[in-house]
């Protein structure tokens, strides 16, 4: 996802992973940019014991299909990490 290019029409859907497996997914709409959707998708989710830094997120904007993997950095910010290959 370039730039964090979401609106706020844009059907959105994050999917949590832990050690390569899905922990939960969230989906919605309102959100402006990736750190909202990434953030409302933690702050719904029941595993907040652990910090958001432990988590990947793939976060897919259902309206125009583009998709990509985040995860949280120390500071809070979402860095966007490279596609896996097979």
């Amino acid at each position: 996802m370039t730039h964090n290019a979401i609106h706020p029409q844009d059907e959105i859907k994050i999917e949590m992973y832990l050690e390569g497996r899905n922990v939960y997914t969230y989906q919605g709409t309102g959100f402006h940019n990736i750190e909202e959707a990434i953030d409302a998708c933690y702050n719904a989710s029941s595993l907040t014991d652990r910090s958001a830094e432990d988590y990947v997120f793939t976060v897919t904007n259902l309206t125009n299909g583009i998709s990509a993997r985040y995860r949280i950095n120390a500071g809070h910010h979402e860095v966007i990490l490279p596609e896996e290959r097979p």
